[in-house]
């Protein structure tokens, strides 16, 4: 079967004598086994008046019925598609001609071979090479392409096959009965010896051929030898521009770093008047909110069934673009057999013809548009940075931007994400924000450092391997309390934070000898998850999370406790009990991997 290139690059410029020709050069039983297939080009042409395939063939002997099935061919693709194919069964020697022949030959000789073939078949015949496809449709474009000269010269292409006849005859003599029967001549006698010995003007000729053959060869390398001198020096010259432009580059960065630095300085001043905490709570707008909150759940839950419904009858994002990247993986792999598979199967040709019409099927697909974004799941540059600019600078949301930062660095490393400076930016910059609303909140209303002289740094403790001795007693709330104090969500987004906190703590264990960490709860309960324990209270009984940590101390008779507060009763009680006091932001910064603006 012929390539669609075809009809998509040529037919549609071809003459019409071209078509003409097709339909006097096939066999006219082969029409006849065509209009079988193709009833309505039947009744086109001969517009019922023949009845027999013996009719048939004698109309289309007469110039109406040929110019009218002419037209059709140049017409209607699809019939002459199957016209080519049927004329390409019945021309097997000339596509085997061809196919043997190198595509560069063909490329270079394309005017001969016109010439020695006709335009006509020639142009029919590359029909079934794709390769040597190449440059085609402007060929046939030129009107001298259509018009066909013989001359002596095109006889260069069998002097070749004529040589290796007259070596064959020559060793085996008895092969020039074979030769005469199959319709050689000339390869023998008198005549193969005056060729080759070159004496009589058939010898000249071919000698002068030959030197011309040289001549043009030489001319080619000399071209080829020019032209590569004309690349190096280009190359030279942009190795130079690229040289300079680095040499640019390097004088701009140290310029930008120096700005940058200033203008780091300049907003040191202003991190912490950014983020005020809000004054009292409005209950009774609360209550409100949440009266609209619960009425915009059903709304959702209604919304989100309807949705479903839509997802189920024609698929998720996700879905349509892996099937989408599997049908391209496919037609990919199938242009890989195309171009270097010597013979395709036509199972092969079938199945690419299923996979287009696959594609076509998904790409018509209502709202398809937002499979064929840039990125995975629709994440497209600009979404993702409106998103992350959008984002609550909270410290729960740190573990967001850990996994997004994580994410674009696999992407970058599988190919899929070219350039992911700008994004990468976009995160570093919410997180320094998320870091400062961190901090700020940690100092507000802190004690002097110096107010007591047995605070440690936990990094450089750990560091040293000294922890290892100690208790870590945590006041859990008197670090986590804090974080939402100006936010006014203590429900679930508090325990929420528990959790993570527990997390990350159990992370850090095998770095102390155990960890404690104490909560005010609504009934007395404990938890242990390796070396850390997890003490609620029940504070409606007066158990409190301070008075269980300073009698957790007070029973250490070692002094290898370790406290992280800052509450004021709680380092008072516990006295020189407490080897070391680590401050609240120290050690959530530790626990969660954070590094210190200050």
């Amino acid at each position: 079967m012929a390539s669609s290139l075809f009809l998509q690059s040529i037919h549609p410029r071809l003459p019409e004598p071209f078509f003409l020709f097709l339909v006097q050069d096939m066999e006219r039983g082969l029409w006849v086994q065509l209009f079988q297939d193709f009833p309505h080009v039947r009744e086109a042409v001969f517009r019922g008046l023949p009845s027999g395939d013996g009719k048939i063939e004698r109309e289309l002997d007469r110039a109406p019925a040929a110019e009218r099935l002419a037209e059709i061919l140049k017409t209607d693709p699809a019939f002459f598609q199957a016209a080519a194919d049927a004329w390409a069964d019945a021309n097997l020697e000339i596509l085997a001609f061809l196919d043997m022949l190198d595509r560069r030959f063909i490329r270079e000789n394309l005017w001969d071979l016109k010439d020695l073939l006709g335009p006509e078949r020639l142009v029919i015949s590359l029909f079934f090479l794709e390769e040597a496809l190449e440059d085609l449709a402007d060929l046939t474009a030129k009107e001298d392409f259509w018009r066909r000269r013989l001359d002596q010269r095109l006889v260069e292409f069998f002097v070749p096959v004529q040589s290796i006849l007259r070596k064959a005859q020559k060793e085996v003599p008895e092969s020039s009965v074979i030769f005469s029967s199959l319709g050689f001549t000339g390869t023998g006698g008198e005549t193969s010896r005056g060729t080759v010995s070159g004496k009589g003007p058939t010898g000249k000729g071919a000698g002068h051929r030959e030197a011309e053959k040289r001549r043009r060869l030489e001319e080619r390398i000399e071209k080829l030898r020019q032209e590569k001198a004309a690349l190096t020096s280009e190359k030279e010259r942009l190795l130079s521009e690229n040289a300079d432009l680095k040499r640019k580059l390097r004088e701009w960065e140290a310029s930008f770093q120096s700005a940058l630095e200033d203008r780091i300085n300049e907003e040191r001043r202003r991190w912490y008047a950014r983020y005020e905490t809000r004054g009292e709570i409005d209950w009774q707008g609360v209550e409100k909110a949440s009266r609209r909150l619960d009425q915009l759940l059903i709304w959702a839950d209604r919304t989100f069934s309807l949705q479903k419904e839509a997802d189920e009858r024609y698929g998720l994002i996700g879905d349509v673009r892996r099937k989408l990247l599997k049908v391209d993986l496919h037609l990919n792999e199938i242009e890989r057999i195309f171009s270097d598979s010597l013979v395709v199967h036509p199972e092969v040709r079938r199945l690419r013809e299923a996979l287009l019409a696959e594609r076509d099927r998904l790409l018509a697909l209502p709202g398809v548009e937002k499979a064929l974004k840039g990125l995975p799941a629709d994440l497209r540059r600009e979404e993702l940075v409106r998103r992350l600019r959008l984002l609550d600078p909270a410290p729960p949301n740190l573990r967001i931007l850990q996994r997004l930062e994580r994410a674009l660095r696999d992407l970058e490393a599988a190919g899929m994400l070219p350039d992911p400076e700008t994004l990468l930016g976009e995160v570093e910059h919410k997180r320094r924000q998320i870091l400062e609303a961190l901090y700020g909140r940690f100092l507000k209303g802190a004690p002097p450092k110096d107010s007591r002289g047995d605070w440690k740094n936990l990094e450089d403790f750990v560091a040293g391997g000294e922890s290892l001795r100690y208790t870590l007693y945590v006041d859990g709330y008197n670090i986590l309390v804090r974080l939402l104090d100006s936010d006014g969500n203590r429900g679930a987004d508090l325990a929420d934070l528990r959790n993570d906190f527990i997390e990350a703590v159990q992370t850090k264990q095998d770095h102390f000898r155990k960890i404690v960490l104490v909560f005010d709860g609504q009934e007395d309960f404990r938890d242990r998850r390796g070396k850390v324990e997890i003490v609620y209270t029940d504070k409606s009984r007066g158990n409190t999370a301070d008075l269980y940590i300073v009698q957790a101390i007070g029973k250490n008779k070692d002094r290898k406790a370790l406290l992280v507060t800052e509450d004021r009763e709680i380092i008072d009680a516990a006295g020189a009990r407490v080897y070391g006091l680590i401050r609240p932001l120290d050690f959530y910064s530790y626990v969660h991997d954070l590094p210190r603006l200050l």
